[in-house]
């Protein structure tokens, strides 16, 4: 809301410093010498762009106060709330007093609140909201905090919830422990749970074994966090009931992959209920991780959505051998000619696969004449409705021309 104010002032700001301009250069044209000498000076432009930026922020505030303040009149139900750092180190009146019997967050069901210097916020809005069903806190990239009041504050608003569903953390690097304490109060309604650009460190590593009592979750997301490679991760190989894991180390080795014996475990027990598993980290070798490929074919043969990094040609065989019930497959693939792997890979394609997509990887990518994109798919017998190869720097207008022929998405 605050940025679209902020363009609709600025077009406004536009049409204003056109009109400037005019009268700028009409005074101009009458303060030039017969030399053609002009006496204006540009400070004064300078210090008109600067007031006007200015003029425009706290117009944008204004605005925005203006505007919460009518949906506080006229809307009685708000389900959805995401407030970011503006709107947090603001004195927007999103809060009315808890006395009022008409509150419009009352009935709150998910907020969204990313930013700094956000615990007085949270404390207001757990007196209010007891019915939240999902909540994601975290910081911006920029964001700095030091204290422990913002996760004492989280877990107040945690603990205040009947029967939260959804939870995501973003960006916390201490006092992790404070807030897995306050989510096993809704350990029986927890059902999804992301870790995204979190620390786990000594103690709040020691708390990530109590996760293991949410029992009912069925959708785990692990992204760029640090977790020491010990065994006190192995309670998150417990969740029976998971459909959906996702992993993602993009700053390998800063953060190190899990031990072998933790995927093996946690592919063992989810192999009925997993059906999405999305899973990325900088692989430059076939032997880095080759356990985790062959522990997801040997295990994951019902997986129906798999999206995994770098892969060498013989893994790629493995899995469409393994998991027969793909529908949607993404890999990357590294530098390799790959005309004859991708004939024979329309052979072995799963025929449930509807959505392919295939990527560079850390050193290029596969590369692949007309011919044999046409020859994979006279082998395939799978009813494919996307092939996504926009990322492989071999496509030209004839491959897609090959792929659109046939009715299929690109």
């Amino acid at each position: 809301m605050c940025w679209s104010i902020s363009q609709w002032l600025n077009s406004c700001w536009f049409y204003r410093v056109l009109n400037y301009e005019e009268e700028m250069k009409t005074e101009v044209e009458m303060r030039t010498n017969k030399y053609g000498v002009v006496s204006s000076d540009s400070e004064d432009n300078n210090e008109f762009c600067d007031e006007t930026e200015e003029e425009n922020e706290r117009k944008t505030g204004l605005v925005a106060r203006e505007l919460c303040k009518l949906f506080m009149r006229r809307c009685r139900t708000f389900h959805i709330l995401l407030l970011e750092s503006k709107a947090i180190q603001s004195d927007f009146p999103f809060l009315p007093p808890c006395t009022n019997s008409r509150n419009y967050l009352t009935n709150l069901r998910q907020l969204i609140c990313l930013g700094d210097l956000k615990s007085e916020l949270l404390i207001a809005i757990s007196r209010i909201c007891k019915d939240l069903r999902r909540i994601c806190i975290g910081f911006t990239p920029n964001a700095q905090w030091k204290y422990h009041y913002e996760a004492d504050a989280l877990a107040t608003l945690v603990k205040n919830q009947n029967r939260l569903q959804s939870f995501c953390l973003h960006g916390y690097k201490c006092f992790v422990s404070i807030i897995i304490d306050a989510l096993m109060h809704q350990s029986n309604s927890l059902t999804s749970l992301e870790l995204i650009d979190t620390d786990f460190h000594e103690d709040d590593c020691i708390s990530l074994s109590a996760l293991s009592l949410c029992q009912n979750l069925e959708s785990l997301k692990i992204r760029n966090c640090f977790i020491p490679p010990n065994d006190r991760l192995f309670s998150l190989t417990s969740f029976s009931r998971l459909e959906e894991f996702e992993f993602r180390n993009e700053w390998n080795p800063l953060y190190p992959l899990p031990q072998n014996e933790f995927w093996e475990a946690l592919f063992q027990n989810t192999k009925r209920s997993l059906r999405k598993m999305s899973f990325w980290w900088l692989r430059s070798d076939p032997k880095d991780g080759l356990q985790i490929i062959e522990s997801i074919a040997k295990h994951c043969s019902h997986i129906q959505f798999l999206h995994l990094p770098v892969l060498w040609v013989h893994e790629v065989f493995l899995i469409f051998g393994c998991c027969t019930k793909l529908k949607v497959f993404s890999f990357s693939g590294d530098d390799f000619d790959a005309n004859e792997t991708l004939t024979q890979m329309g052979m072995i394609v799963p025929v449930t696969l509807k959505s392919l997509t295939i990527k560079d990887g850390n050193k290029g990518g596969w590369t692949f004449t007309v011919k044999s994109l046409e020859h994979f798919l006279d082998n395939s017998c799978a009813s494919l409705k996307v092939i996504d190869l926009t990322e492989c720097n071999c496509m030209t207008d004839l491959h897609y021309e090959v792929i659109s022929r046939r009715g299929i998405a690109a």
